[in-house]
Formats: structure tokens, sequence, C-alpha cells
């Protein structure tokens, strides 16, 4: 799958965007059901922007807490 330059987003950009240090971005894709970085992203995370934003806009979503144990 092929995303274009407008259909990714940093983890910098994000975490600036909604005001979150990248360990609770972190902490949020562990527990909390945040999207995935793009695989072979590198040392700087990317993801899919357009998941992002449907996360962020599903208030249900960011509720969601996984049972890790």
């Amino acid at each position: 799958m092929s995303l274009g330059i407008d259909r990714i987003i940093t983890r910098k950009k994000i975490c600036s965007m909604i005001g979150i240090s990248a360990d609770t971005l972190t902490r949020w894709i562990n527990e909390r059901g945040f999207p995935e970085p793009l695989n072979a992203s590198g040392r700087s995370p990317i993801f899919d922007k357009k998941l992002v934003d449907e996360w962020l806009s599903d208030p249900e979503k960011q509720l969601k807490i996984t049972d890790k144990m």
C-alpha cells in the first residue's frame, strides 16, 4: 500500500497538534487503541493521517482501554 505525502503525519506533528508527549502517544497506542505507526517508518514514526483523524474524532475509540493482562 502506497500512501501519498498528504496521507501521512509524523509523531512530532500529532503530539504538537493535540498537546501530548511522545510517551503519552506510545501509551495510547498500547492502551487506548490509537492507530499503530506504519511499518518501516524508522526512528521517527509516521502514521496514516486518515486513521489518526478518525480516532481523534470518535470519543468511543478514545475511551477504549485494552486489557493487557
